[in-house]
Order: C-alpha cells, then sequence, then structure tokens
C-alpha cells in the first residue's frame, strides 16, 4: 500500500512538474498581428490574410493585405503620426501588374483639434479628394459626419443622437433629402 502511494505521489509531482502553463497576455498590451478572413464559417481556408505591423510605440505602422493565406500582397497602407500621437496620415498603395509595380491608390489626411479628429481628407490620383468632417457636443460625442467633394458639393451627412452616452439613432441624408434612418431602440 506504502509503495503504491509512492507511486501516485511521484506520478503527480511529475505531472504538475511537466505541465506547461502559457504565457498571459495582458489584454491592454496586446495587439493584433493577423486576421484571417473567411467567406463562410465552415472555410478551412482564409480568403484573404491581413497583417499589422507597430512601430516601437506600438502605434500601427504598416497594414499588409494578402491573396488568401500566401505571400502574394495585394495593397498595403501606411500610417504617420504627429509629436501627440495622432494619426495624421494614412498611404493606401496597391498592386497593378508587373510593368507599373506599386501605386498610390489613396492618402489620407487627419485633422485634430484638442486631440478630436475634426476632419479627414481623402486624395486620389486624379485631381479629386474627399472630404469627411466630424463635429462634436455635449459630452464630447460625435453628433455629425459631414461628407462632401472638394468642389464643396455635398455627398451626405450622417447625424448621431445619444442617450445615455449610447448611440441609440443614425440618421443618414443625401442630396439635401433623408435616405436612411437606423433607429437602435
Amino acid at each position: 500500500m506504502r509503495a503504491l502511494l509512492k507511486i501516485l505521489c511521484l506520478v503527480a509531482v511529475f505531472t504538475v512538474s511537466s505541465c506547461n502553463k502559457d504565457n498571459v497576455v495582458n489584454p491592454d498590451r496586446a495587439l493584433l498581428k493577423t486576421k484571417y478572413w473567411y467567406v463562410t464559417v465552415n472555410d478551412t481556408k482564409p480568403f484573404k490574410t491581413t497583417n499589422y505591423q507597430y512601430d516601437n510605440y506600438r502605434r500601427l505602422e504598416r497594414i499588409n493585405h494578402y491573396v488568401r493565406d500566401s505571400d502574394t500582397m495585394l495593397v498595403y497602407e501606411l500610417f504617420e503620426y504627429n509629436p501627440d500621437n495622432e494619426n495624421v496620415n494614412k498611404y493606401t498603395h496597391h498592386y497593378a501588374n508587373d510593368s507599373l509595380g506599386w501605386l498610390l491608390n489613396d492618402s489620407t489626411h487627419y485633422i485634430y483639434e484638442n486631440g478630436k479628429l475634426i476632419e479627414e481628407v481623402i486624395y486620389f490620383p486624379v485631381p479629386n479628394a474627399y472630404q469627411v468632417s466630424y463635429q462634436y457636443e455635449f459630452d464630447n460625442l460625435m453628433i455629425k459626419r459631414k461628407y462632401r467633394y472638394d468642389n464643396h458639393q455635398f455627398v451626405h451627412c450622417i447625424l448621431y443622437e445619444y442617450e445615455n452616452g449610447v448611440c441609440i439613432k443614425e440618421t443618414r441624408f443625401s442630396d439635401r433629402e433623408l435616405n436612411v434612418i437606423d433607429d437602435y431602440t
């Protein structure tokens, strides 16, 4: 009986000592590295893979978009920051073909006021820009997002309504007429 007890103790000690606990990552410090995109939940291979890269300050520096899970990159995005760690520029490049190589698809410039994003201007290779402006009120909640082209032509606008800090309604206007109302209550 004593021998059996010794054997059980040795097995228990060996089992506990051979356990390998994974390093627990602090969720506040975790960074997304790779995202796999599937068409359906039953697919075993992704149709697209996205890879995220960060600088030494843990800021998003580059996003690479690949075909399936291969090394064939279709699009990449580069990010620039100001001394306040605000993302001020994003450049999107796509692969055209072997003779043209990589082309600038668009660039986005972000404008901040008192740490809040108030405007983003998207420049396309053709002489046209798309501008998005943000308006905040009350408890620093965004209440209006307005889209227009560089010729100041109105494209569309979204008004947000909040209750207790939660967005309860989005109203979309386009060409100065009501388009859609999303009521979340």
